[in-house]
């Protein structure tokens, strides 16, 4: 978060990531972005004053949301459709594209919930850069995803990364880095972050999971003004 006098907020953490993304999420509406360090350290910032970052969050939390914020009627009407909680279809079109009809991934997934156009054309969509199509197509796809793994969100989600075949041959989320973020970063913006699995979820009412394990924080201010958490003591500088 920008703080007083034009500071930012840093966060470094090894172990309590999802106790980061707690602790800023209801603090602030700027995207937020993490790099991994050198030692394993998790860097979260919203000011990346260096290359290496990736988007962790985009924008506000859905929690802080409106239920009538983008695309509200085709989300609603989709969702209720094919059963799915409008919620969670926020959660994946703000990971996917953080709202942006005209994205274009480098694997060439296209639109606001970033459908391929063999999946488009899989479930009926003719117009695949159309919002409404491409949200209807998405969420036809996430209902398949979550009957075809039982329930399960978080398969369903990782399928929806990687693709489904993947996720069956190993019958968990499988050990791809980006699969992992994206799995988690869904499930954060949809105000259900998960532990080392996530629990039963079918998309409709779930309860939320619980936080990692607490730990302790520590807190400096720097010279140039940067708030700075760190789950380890903060190194003074010389």
């Amino acid at each position: 978060m920008r703080l007083s006098g034009g500071g930012r907020l840093v966060i470094h953490l090894s172990s309590v990531l999802l106790v980061a993304a707690g602790l800023i999420s209801s603090a602030t509406a700027d995207s937020i972005y993490y790099r991994k360090e050198k030692d394993g350290a998790i860097r979260l910032t919203n000011a990346p004053d260096e290359k290496g970052y990736h988007t962790y969050l985009a924008g506000t939390p859905l929690a802080d949301r409106s239920v009538y914020g983008p695309y509200s009627e085709p989300i609603q009407s989709a969702a209720s459709q094919y059963g799915v909680d409008p919620n969670l279809v926020r959660a994946v079109i703000a990971t996917e594209s953080n709202f942006d009809p005209r994205a274009i991934s480098s694997k060439g997934a296209r639109g606001l919930m970033q459908l391929m156009p063999s999946t488009a054309t899989r479930f009926g969509v003719r117009d695949i850069e159309d919002p409404g199509q491409n949200i209807r197509g998405g969420v036809q796809y996430l209902r398949y995803l979550l009957d075809l793994f039982g329930g399960d969100l978080v398969l369903a989600l990782a399928a929806y990364n990687a693709g489904e075949k993947v996720v069956q041959s190993t019958g968990r989320v499988p050990n791809f880095q980006e699969t992992r973020e994206y799995v988690d970063r869904v499930l954060i913006q949809y105000g259900r972050p998960r532990t080392d699995r996530g629990g039963r979820a079918d998309g409709v009412s779930a309860a939320p999971a619980p936080l990692a394990k607490r730990t302790h924080i520590y807190k400096n201010v720097a010279d140039d003004g940067t708030l700075v958490f760190s789950d380890s003591p903060i190194r003074k500088s010389d």
